[in-house]
């Protein structure tokens, strides 16, 4: 009978140790989960901070909307980057695109041009993809290619679909050398 409740003292001491055991890695856990939301806090606020700096003040400043990337991948296609934006979350917020390519070997000028319904929907885009790595995209490597993003000189989707209306280039036939343009809803 004593070696029983030995054993049950045992038990009893082992479950306890146990259970302070668990405690300790909760509290260690709370700890570090506290310290990731508060970092996700300070990439949420400086995120606004860069949106509201992108945006321009009521003043009557033009809205960047449309970016120009440098360092794409000579055998990236347009369908390649524009997969990789919808894929990182802009699917729907862009509504031009162009890649401009050299005709006879089919490879791009390593630029492209990224047009977004909004001017924070661009600037959430610069954030992401300035200084980033391009991966996911054919030949772009395992270490990818350092994106450079900066505003365009012709910004806004009218002016960047009338451009290519008025362009010569609007004559070429094959359709992989045209950017992408979406049909503009009424609400815009």
């Amino acid at each position: 009978m004593r070696a029983r409740l030995l054993a049950q003292e045992q038990l009893l001491a082992n479950v306890q140790q146990q259970a302070q055991e668990v405690r300790r890695r909760i509290r260690e856990h709370e700890a570090d989960l506290a310290e990731m939301e508060l970092r996700q806090g300070e990439l949420v606020d400086s995120m606004q901070a860069a949106t509201e700096e992108a945006t321009p003040a009521t003043s009557g400043a033009p809205a960047i909307t449309t970016f120009m990337m440098n360092n794409i991948p000579m055998s990236a296609t347009q369908s390649d980057l524009l997969d990789l934006i919808d894929r990182t979350g802009f699917a729907g917020r862009y509504d031009y695109a162009y890649m401009p390519t050299t005709f006879d070997t089919g490879t791009t000028k390593e630029i492209a041009f990224v047009n977004f319904a909004t001017a924070s929907d661009a600037s959430r885009f610069s954030i992401w993809c300035n200084g980033s790595r391009l991966t996911g995209v054919a030949g772009a490597g395992t270490n990818g290619t350092v994106i450079e993003v900066s505003a365009s000189a012709t910004q806004d989707y009218s002016e960047n679909a009338r451009m290519w209306q008025a362009s010569q280039l609007r004559r070429i036939n094959n359709p992989k050398f045209h950017p992408f343009i979406a049909p503009r809803p009424a609400a815009w």
